[in-house]
């Protein structure tokens, strides 16, 4: 058996992983500006820094920095309009309230 063989498998196969990778993060990244620039032209703004920085951390870490995007601007914990937390403070402030 020749040897070589054995050798080139795991080489084209790490090509072709790193390959969809990078498809993977550019995919992302992408995603990731877009919905950023969307929300800024809204009027609200961007959390942290500016979507270009986003897309760029996006671009370099992939799916898990895409996560922390969506965790702060998506998610419960923040989103580009105010009225989430604004319905928390109002909610925190009944509540306190009713304890007096």
């Amino acid at each position: 058996m020749n040897s070589l063989g054995f050798q080139a498998f795991p080489t084209s196969l790490m090509f072709f992983f790193v390959l969809a990778m990078a498809i993977l993060h550019l995919v992302f990244a992408v995603g990731v500006f877009q919905t950023a620039r969307r929300g800024q032209q809204d009027g609200s703004r961007c959390w942290l820094v500016q979507p270009r920085y986003w897309a760029l951390g996006t671009l370099i870490l992939g799916p898990f920095f895409a996560a922390v995007y969506w965790a702060i601007h998506h998610s419960a914990f923040g989103g580009f309009d105010q009225s989430g937390l604004a319905e928390v403070r109002q909610r925190r402030q009944q509540s306190t309230e009713q304890a007096e």
